[in-house]
């Protein structure tokens, strides 16, 4: 009789043991092997079995269907655009911080065409996008192949002012930009028919494309170099715009972004910029890229602004083949 006792406590005991062990390897913001650069306010319950919110798949791999949140836009964004409350903001598996649920393509549209750049008014001759124009398109072109014509495209082009920029060369640059507001179509197509009419090497063309960004609109393996510029962060999912300038690029060819680097703001309760989703630093964003198989080239932090860090410039190149890698574009986890 005493045995039996005994064992009833051992099973009971080693269940106790194994339930506690489950649920603290389950939650990332319960206890996690490294100390995040953040204080989880909750955990979001993503199991393979339970009905939630997934992060899109490209960032989280095979990490624990459970993500920490680290904000919320019910903070403030809320207040402002009814269409983003009830979002909050969660770290993934390669560290990129992603608003859930994701916001659909149509909710999106309807936020940017009431709301975003409105300020803007479609004017173009800012001092400050001049200048950066110019420290991007040195930065690019110091790997670029400068005795060859060349086909770039840029996503989100708004001013054309880092596409003009490699007007310059005595090559053939054959440029194509994706921009989809329709504020700034007037003045680009303006500025594209001028490239073309005094563009220092015959055949080049410049070329604007009314819409978002979509490789199923282009053939691939055709463009040399993609770039954007304050882009990348607006977007709800990144994992089919990785697929798409993978399929787009040419063996070799070179990705150019630039992105604010932000999660400290979100670590202080800030949800910064207009409508921005993702969220990064300098390791998340490398990382990101990387497990998507593109290859670093080489990466420029700017200047920080007294709290804020300043955007990162990086250039991958697309290699001849996709290595392993833990992010899968496309779907959620």
């Amino acid at each position: 009789m005493l045995r039996i006792s005994l064992g009833a406590i051992a099973a009971a005991a080693f269940c106790i043991l194994l339930v506690a062990c489950v649920t603290f390897l389950a939650c990332p913001g319960s206890k996690p092997e490294r100390e995040p650069a953040y204080t989880p306010v909750g955990c979001g319950q993503c199991t393979l079995s339970s009905n939630c919110e997934r992060a899109p798949a490209c960032l989280m791999g095979e990490a624990p269907q459970c993500l920490s949140k680290a904000s919320s836009f019910d903070l403030g964004e809320c207040a402002r655009h009814s269409e983003l409350c009830g979002h909050d903001v969660y770290m993934t598996h390669v560290g990129v911080m992603v608003t859930l649920p994701v916001l659909g393509a149509n909710v999106l549209g309807q936020l940017y065409k009431k709301h975003f750049n409105a300020q803007d008014e479609g004017h173009f001759d800012f001092p400050k996008v001049h200048r950066r124009a110019a420290e991007q398109h040195a930065m690019i072109s110091r790997y670029l192949d400068a005795e060859r014509p060349l086909s770039i495209l840029e996503i989100g082009c708004m001013h054309g002012l880092l596409l003009s920029q490699f007007n310059s060369s005595v090559h053939r640059r054959d440029m194509m930009c994706f921009e989809g507001s329709t504020q700034y179509h007037a003045q680009l197509q303006r500025r594209f028919t001028d490239l073309e009419l005094h563009h220092s090497a015959p055949g080049g063309r410049a070329r604007l494309v009314p819409e978002l960004f979509s490789a199923e609109s282009l053939a691939p393996g055709t463009a040399d170099v993609i770039m954007s510029s304050h882009v990348v962060e607006h977007m709800p999912d990144p994992c089919p715009w990785l697929e798409a300038v993978w399929r787009t690029l040419k063996p070799g060819g070179l990705v150019f972004t630039e992105v604010p680097l932000q999660q400290r703001n979100v670590v202080r309760g800030e949800i910064p910029g207009m409508f921005h989703l993702l969220f990064f630093n300098r390791t998340s964003f490398l990382a990101m890229m990387r497990s998507a198989g593109f290859q670093h080239v080489v990466d420029v932090p700017t200047p920080s602004k007294g709290q804020n860090d300043g955007p990162l410039r990086t250039l991958f190149r697309r290699p001849d083949r996709r290595p392993n890698r833990v992010g899968l574009p496309g779907g959620h986890a």
